[in-house]
C-alpha cells in the first residue's frame, strides 16, 4: 500500500472528525458510501485517486493540491509531536526513578539514625547502589531490605538494623554470637521486630536472635 495515501487517508479522516462528521455524512457530501470513504481513510483511495481526492477537498474548501500538502505537513506534524512525547515520557520515567532511589536511600538513613548511630558503625554504598549496613565492634552482615518491603517496613527495617549495630558493641553481643550471627537471623529480625526503638530492650536483642536460630532449626521458616 502506498504510504503517501495512508498519511492522506488518515488527514482525511483527522478533517472529518475536526468536523464532528459520520462516514455516512462526509459520504453523502461528496457521493460515496460510508465503506468507500473508511477504505479511502485506511489508505485505499484507488486508481481514481485524484478525481476522488478532488470531491473530498471541495468539500473542505481547498484543492487536492492542497490536501495532499497539507495531509504531509500534518504527518510530519503529528510525527514530531510522537517524538516529543515519547522523549518526555522517558525523562519522567526515569527522573522518577531516580526519585525513587533517593527517597528509599533517605528513608534507609532515617531509619538507622532512628535505630542509633554512633561509634563503631557506619553505612556504605556497595557496587551495584544498595546501602550496606557495617559494625566496628561485632562483625554484623546485616542485608539491605527486601525489595517487598514498603517505605514504612523499610523505616521499620532500618531502625532494627540501627538498634543491631548498637547491641552489637555489647559484651552479651560478643560473648553470645564469637563466631558471628547467620545472615538469616539478622534480617529476620529487621523485619519483623517491633518495639524496641526506644533502646530501653537491648538486652532482649540477644534472646531474640537465639530464638530465630532456633526456630529455623526447627524448620519454622
Amino acid at each position: 500500500m502506498d504510504n503517501q495515501n495512508i498519511i492522506i487517508g488518515a488527514y482525511i479522516k483527522h478533517l472529518r472528525e475536526s468536523k464532528e462528521l459520520t462516514l455516512d455524512e462526509l459520504g453523502q457530501f461528496i457521493g460515496l458510501s460510508k465503506q468507500r470513504i473508511s477504505s479511502i481513510e485506511n489508505g485505499q483511495i484507488g486508481k481514481k485517486k485524484f478525481k476522488i481526492l478532488a470531491g473530498i477537498s471541495d468539500y473542505f474548501g481547498i484543492s487536492a493540491e492542497k490536501l495532499i500538502e497539507r495531509a504531509m505537513q500534518w504527518h510530519e506534524d503529528e510525527e514530531a509531536k510522537k517524538r516529543e512525547s515519547f522523549i518526555t515520557e522517558f525523562r519522567r520515567d526515569n527522573n522518577l526513578k531516580l526519585l525513587a532511589s533517593i527517597n528509599n536511600h533517605l528513608a534507609r538513613l532515617v531509619g538507622l539514625v532512628e535505630g542509633g548511630l554512633g561509634p563503631g558503625r557506619f553505612l556504605h554504598m556497595t557496587a551495584k547502589g544498595d546501602l550496606q549496613y557495617e559494625s566496628m565492634e561485632l562483625q554484623l552482615d546485616i542485608p539491605p531490605a527486601p525489595d517487598h518491603l514498603n517505605r514504612t517496613q523499610i523505616q521499620q527495617y532500618d531502625r532494627n538494623a540501627g538498634l543491631l549495630l548498637r547491641w552489637s558493641r555489647t559484651e552479651k553481643a560478643k560473648a553470645a554470637f564469637p563466631q558471628g550471627v547467620p545472615v538469616y537471623a539478622l534480617e529476620k529480625f529487621c523485619e519483623n521486630m517491633v518495639g524496641f526503638y526506644g533502646g530501653g530492650w537491648i538486652d532482649d536483642v540477644t534472646g531474640c536472635l537465639l530464638d530465630l536460630i532456633q526456630q529455623r532449626s526447627k524448620g519454622n521458616f
